[in-house]
């Protein structure tokens, strides 16, 4: 009998404006509070999220969060690689791009 990867969860606080650079292994993105945008690698379509919405990440991608204000969320991943916080860093939409 086949047993499920246990998945493992994290709570992160963001401040205003800070910014997430999730690990390709993040499963789904659970917000809490605030507001959070979202963009992923190679895709030109951006997610904001509320309370109580969720976001699955497509595999393999990378995924940015940003603050639009102070937010809590909760990362789940089956093999839970911490996650980079850049405080006060420029939207994506700002920045260059992350791709060629």
């Amino acid at each position: 009998m086949q047993h499920p990867a246990p998945t493992h969860s994290r709570r992160i606080h963001l401040a205003k404006r800070e910014m997430l650079s999730l690990d390709p292994t993040v499963s789904q993105v659970v917000c809490e509070s605030g507001c959070l945008w979202i963009t992923q690698d190679r895709d030109t379509q951006d997610i904001l999220l509320e309370p109580g919405q969720s976001f699955a990440p497509d595999p393999g991608r990378r995924a940015i969060l940003y603050a639009l204000g102070p937010a809590t969320l909760r990362v789940h991943s089956a093999d839970f690689a911490p996650a980079t916080a850049h405080p006060r860093a420029a939207p994506p939409a700002m920045r260059q791009p992350l791709w060629g």
